[in-house]
């Protein structure tokens, strides 16, 4: 990800973040992250790449788990949410998921929705496999299926976007021995009203130690 589009995202998250959590929870997307987080296991330390406006962290403390929360996101204006200094250990660090991920850490859970969109195919590819090392219990995360649509609109229009899709990269990925996929469901998740207009179908993924 180069610098031009790591300030393309900074300021269109700025743009989004005062209404970010409103829209958000109307779209099945928000759903989906509820069953992810009532129905799992997150106890212990999670690692939220991309918390964004913190719902995760809203979300673990209505559930009700013990656990601790670090957060890491590309947007100043997001994190500036409040959601983030009562759930979240502070501070949090600004920054990309690369080099949060490139970190010689562990956690019992690893946790990245809504960003790995912005990586290319070799970052994507990269992510699976530091996430492994990082993760000591759980993986879980989301892909946009960048539609046809999308990707006609963002060519002609330099202020969207550029997303990638790693769907397919997902589907070829072969999981190592001593891990499980114990969620894989792909349906429409929200309506992209800001730049394009456009539906967003994304598959939702969790992976767990044997």
């Amino acid at each position: 990800m180069d610098v031009t589009t790591h300030q393309k995202i900074i300021d269109t998250y700025a743009g989004y973040a005062a209404t970010y959590d409103d829209e958000v929870t109307q779209f099945p997307y928000y759903q989906t992250l509820r069953k992810l987080v009532f129905n799992f296991d997150w106890s212990g330390s999670v690692l939220d790449l991309g918390c964004g406006t913190g719902l995760l962290g809203q979300l673990l403390h209505e559930k009700g788990s013990p656990y601790t929360i670090m957060g890491v996101d590309l947007s100043p204006a997001m994190t500036a949410n409040p959601s983030i200094r009562k759930y979240y250990q502070t501070p949090i660090t600004i920054g990309t998921v690369q080099d949060a991920i490139a970190k010689p850490i562990k956690v019992n859970h690893v946790a990245c929705f809504g960003t790995l969109t912005y990586l290319n195919h070799d970052e994507f590819a990269e992510f699976l496999q530091r996430a492994l090392s990082v993760a000591q219990r759980s993986i879980t995360f989301d892909l946009e299926d960048v539609s046809l649509e999308y990707r006609e609109k963002a060519a002609k229009d330099s202020a969207i976007l550029p997303c990638y899709n790693h769907t397919d990269a997902w589907r070829d990925f072969k999981v190592p021995p001593g891990w499980k996929v114990v969620y894989d469901e792909y349906g429409l998740q929200y309506h992209d009203g800001h730049e394009t207009g456009c539906d967003i179908n994304d598959t939702m993924v969790r992976l767990e130690i044997v």
